[in-house]
């Protein structure tokens, strides 16, 4: 499956279907500057993408009378292809702490940034660690948002 497979079932199947695509690993470059500057040891983990989160950034992102307004340009099927890009070479990079959201677990997040063109990408993943031996630890796309950067 690729991305654009996993856009289109999150587009057009409305279905509860839960579809995961792993993009790659943090590799140990990354894992240390993340380290460094934030405490949070991602050594390991994949890079994963799923429809639920393509569906929730297209509701938020995609339209352009919301996003317009907000100085941000509506997403686009082709930005998801360089959400990855996004991650393993960020210009900049955060850590987002988030209480208990119903009940569940905290939430931890790494918002990364990089500058394409004239434009400001964003791609929130939130931090998934793992304790089962049978499972991975991941780092799982939860949204992604582009501000236009103002010509001077």
């Amino acid at each position: 499956m690729t991305i654009e497979d996993l856009y289109e079932l999150a587009v057009n199947n409305l279905t509860n279907e839960h579809v995961m695509l792993d993009l790659g690993i943090v590799d140990n470059e990354l894992a240390t500057k993340i380290f460094a500057e934030t405490g949070v040891d991602l050594t390991g983990f994949v890079i994963s993408i799923d429809n639920y989160g393509i569906r929730h950034a297209i509701e938020r992102h995609g339209n352009s009378k919301t996003e317009i307004p907000r100085g941000q340009v509506p997403l686009q099927k082709s930005d998801f292809y360089t959400a990855i890009e996004i991650v393993m070479e960020a210009d900049n990079f955060r850590y987002d702490f988030r209480g208990k959201i119903d009940h569940s677990n905290l939430k931890e997040s790494l918002v990364f940034d990089k500058i394409i063109a004239d434009c400001h990408y964003f791609v929130s993943l939130e931090v998934r660690t793992v304790v089962k031996r049978e499972k991975l630890s991941r780092l799982v796309f939860q949204t992604m948002y582009i501000k236009k950067i103002a010509a001077p």
